[in-house]
């Protein structure tokens, strides 16, 4: 009878570990079958060049503005801007989400020709893409 107990608990010890391993490669592991379904995106940073027309606006453009998403975790950084041919030329690190091989910040498409807004405290820039690299 001693036996059948040691291989019920050997059973039990081996579901244990078998079910915490599984809940740590769900947590550690990035799923795309999960972002897939639960429409989860993978985020990365990318660099974004926007050319304007409002050179106005430089002015009160400062480098290290920022736009936060919702719950206030970074979006859009303002690295650098120059005046350049009558037009401000500004980089900007974007957190960009990845979703079906493209590249989005909100509802906008992230590539060259595109329309690009970025909301500071105490402007608006609105310009278009002229280069986007990961």
């Amino acid at each position: 009878m001693t036996r059948k107990i040691n291989l019920v608990d050997l059973a039990l010890l081996l579901l244990s570990l078998a079910v915490a391993a599984a809940l740590v490669i769900h947590v550690a592991v990035p799923s795309p079958l999960r972002r897939a379904v639960v429409d989860e995106a993978e985020r990365r940073p990318v660099e974004v060049e926007v050319r304007s027309d409002s050179t106005f606006l430089a002015g009160v453009m400062t480098p290290g503005d920022a736009q936060t998403m919702a719950h206030g975790t970074p979006g859009i950084e303002l690295l650098e801007y120059r005046l350049e041919g009558g037009k401000i030329v500004a980089r900007f690190r974007v957190q960009a989400r990845k979703w079906r091989g493209r590249l989005q910040y909100g509802e906008s498409t992230l590539v060259p020709g595109e329309t690009f807004e970025f909301l500071a405290d105490r402007y608006k820039l609105v310009g278009t893409i002229t280069h986007v690299a990961p």
